[in-house]
């Protein structure tokens, strides 16, 4: 991945009112642009914070997982002497 590249790619509709990209953009089509971007960024946003919330999840399982067999092991292990 290249430094500046986001891990995700957020797509954008075209704009009727800019079909042949040679008009001057409007204030009208500024906003428009501007609340696709921020409502791209939000869902892309919701979307990482669900993966990272699912990746802790796993590695908390994991580790608790680890130290129950390693106390399991352990009381077994006291339990002979």
């Amino acid at each position: 991945m290249q430094p500046n590249q986001l891990p995700y790619a957020i797509l954008f509709e075209k704009e009727t009112a800019m079909e042949n990209g040679q008009e001057p953009a409007t204030k009208a089509d500024l906003n428009a642009l501007r609340n696709e971007l921020l409502e791209a960024i939000h869902g892309t946003e919701t979307s990482l914070r669900e993966e990272l919330l699912e990746a802790i999840h796993d590695t908390e399982t994991k580790l608790l997982r680890a130290f129950y067999n390693f106390a399991e092991s352990n009381q077994k292990r006291l339990s002979e002497v």
